[in-house]
């Protein structure tokens, strides 16, 4: 674990030991993982794998949200933001904690913890209610953008709408900083991340960026309620 406070502080973690497991959410909910991690942080690769991992249940929807306050260390993380790193700041206020740090996973909002750690994963998953379904369709892929409708169950009541364009699969060799000569893999990308007003049905458009592979991209939707940042439901669509 590697926590951000200033650029001239670190602080390190661990690592738990490896081992099989296919945890599920209760009663056919959807267990949304959000991880926060850098190509620039030698503590990431274990989270990343686990987070390959988690992607093989369908009833888990991982993204990866690469943040940018590592790139100072002598590599730039390709697909690391700004952006990202404020929705973690975003989280770290709303959860009370003094600082930033990577690998962090946060599952459905609410729980969060070192995104190496198995056995906090497989208990937040099996934990994770999801009370809305989202249906997303009519998805039309233009040169420079895509755009598709959706519609929400329940009752919409002061909640975000959250989409995510995310690259699948990305792996790429890294020449400098703390994984330096290390070829890291990564699964579901975030590549554009959108948030706006939810509504019981609408339509989105994302603009792509000019060096993603569009073959290889799937959109994720999901619900978050304002005043808890609680994720209620959540779908995924390849393009």
């Amino acid at each position: 674990m590697k926590k951000y406070v200033a650029p001239t502080i670190f602080i390190c973690g661990f690592v738990l030991t490896s081992f099989l497991w296919n945890p599920k959410p209760d009663s056919g909910s959807v267990a949304v993982i959000e991880l926060f991690t850098s190509q620039g942080c030698s503590s990431c690769p274990a989270a990343d794998k686990l987070l390959s991992e988690l992607s093989k249940n369908e009833n888990i929807i991982p993204l990866s949200f690469h943040v940018s306050y590592w790139n100072y260390l002598g590599w730039k993380d390709p697909y690391s933001s700004e952006q990202f790193t404020e929705r973690q700041r975003t989280y770290a206020k709303k959860l009370k904690l003094r600082s930033i740090y990577t690998p962090q996973m946060i599952v459905n909002g609410t729980s969060e913890f070192v995104g190496s750690n198995r056995s906090r994963a497989e208990s937040a998953v099996k934990n994770a209610i999801s009370s809305q379904e989202i249906r997303l369709n009519a998805i039309e892929q233009k040169q420079n953008s895509v755009v598709f409708n959706y519609s929400i169950s329940g009752t919409i009541e002061n909640e975000w709408l959250n989409v995510a364009l995310v690259e699948r699969h990305v792996k790429n060799e890294v020449p400098r900083g703390e994984n330096r000569g290390r070829v890291l893999e990564h699964d579901n990308v975030v590549r554009v991340f959108k948030t706006l007003e939810a509504s019981q049905s609408g339509s989105v458009s994302l603009t792509l960026p000019g060096n993603l592979n569009a073959g290889n991209t799937m959109v994720i939707a999901y619900v978050q309620k304002q005043n808890t940042f609680e994720i209620t439901g959540a779908a995924k669509l390849a393009l």
